[in-house]
């Protein structure tokens, strides 16, 4: 793919189950910030140098050399490149009803970032293949795609027993809760340990407590939304179960040091 824009060329023939759309290398600089709501299709990135933050509503990650991360479908994110060390990427775009299958067969469905991941050469093979592709082509791209799956599947760290830790439960029941509401004693009832206990493995494991460690991670969803979508910001506090746009405004001050409006009209990450 021979081509450093994030579009095609135009000309793209239709292939429901598999298509790359677009694809190329893109170099970031000091101070670049994309944003985009929710698209039907999946970015998948390689960086080639340099490093950068990436954001999905709830999740946070900072993708450096060899590093791959993947944007899924229909999901607001925003990217920006570091300040001191601006990226350069191979990325590719696409789309079709094989992707979601092929995700969750090899139970990468809710993963989004691969560090040394070890697949230059997968993408490389990628960049290689012109737009518009060809049937044969997007059938080529379809076959490395499903490799580069098995490829990342098989680099993931093993951490035995990890989510049948008490701070993995934890975790697991606060990263689920980002858009509902959740209690310490409901928390407590499905692990089965008392709510002091769970308040003390929180603040060992993360640092912490359980309302916080839910706090911010409403308060990275919220930035999404409000950068990547046109809700108000009622609509974005009712949808991150906040009492109410005051309290969501206030949540939001003391920790980003500006008000929601104040950020989505600057359009910019606070330091």
């Amino acid at each position: 793919m021979n081509n450093s824009n994030i579009k095609g060329t135009g000309n793209e023939k239709t292939y429901p189950m598999f298509q790359v759309i677009a694809g190329g290398i893109s170099k970031g600089r000091a101070g670049d910030n994309v944003v985009r709501g929710p698209q039907p299709y999946y970015i998948i990135e390689y960086v080639l140098s340099g490093r950068g933050t990436v954001m999905l509503p709830g999740y946070t990650c900072e993708p450096g050399e060899g590093s791959v991360y993947i944007l899924p479908a229909h999901t607001p994110h925003r990217y920006f490149s570091a300040h001191s060390n601006p990226w350069e990427k191979i990325f590719f775009i696409a789309s079709g009803t094989l992707i979601p299958v092929l995700l969750n067969s090899f139970e990468l469905s809710d993963t989004y970032f691969f560090p040394e991941s070890g697949v230059k050469k997968l993408f490389t093979d990628l960049h290689t293949l012109k737009l518009p592709l060809t049937r044969e082509n997007q059938w080529q791209a379809q076959q490395i795609f499903h490799t580069l799956l098995y490829a990342l599947r098989a680099k993931l760290p093993v951490i035995t027993g990890e989510n049948d830790t008490l701070a993995g439960k934890i975790k697991k029941c606060l990263d689920s809760s980002i858009y509902s509401k959740i209690t310490i004693s409901q928390i407590s009832s499905r692990i089965g340990i008392c709510k002091a206990q769970i308040i003390r493995v929180c603040k060992s494991a993360f640092g912490v407590t359980p309302y916080e460690y839910i706090l911010r991670k409403r308060i990275e969803s919220s930035e999404i939304l409000l950068l990547g979508t046109a809700l108000t910001i009622r609509e974005i506090a009712i949808r991150l179960n906040f009492s109410d746009e005051f309290h969501f405004s206030r949540c939001f001050k003391k920790r980003k040091r500006c008000t929601p409006y104040r950020f989505r009209t600057g359009g910019k990450r606070e330091l």
